[in-house]
């Protein structure tokens, strides 16, 4: 089996669900951090998240961003 590079995994392989932004709001947290995983860059931002979905994974979020520094898509991305 294929794991998915931006989900997480429990002991017996299970998919873990990644949290949603929705349940990242209900906690109080309404920005997530971002940074750029290209080699030689790093950038890393903070992000207000306020205007998209609820149902939408943080791990998602980063499939709509790019590096304003070097162009990579290589995002990675957590709650603040």
């Amino acid at each position: 089996m294929t794991r998915n590079p931006r989900r997480a995994y429990d002991e017996q392989g299970r998919e873990i669900p990644p949290m949603t932004l929705g349940s990242m709001r209900e906690q109080g947290i309404r920005s997530i951090d971002a940074w750029c995983r290209a080699i030689g860059c790093g950038h890393a931002s903070t992000l207000n998240v306020g205007g998209l979905p609820d149902p939408l994974p943080v791990p998602a979020v980063s499939l709509r961003l790019r590096c304003s520094r070097c162009g990579s898509r290589a995002i990675r991305t957590r709650p603040n």
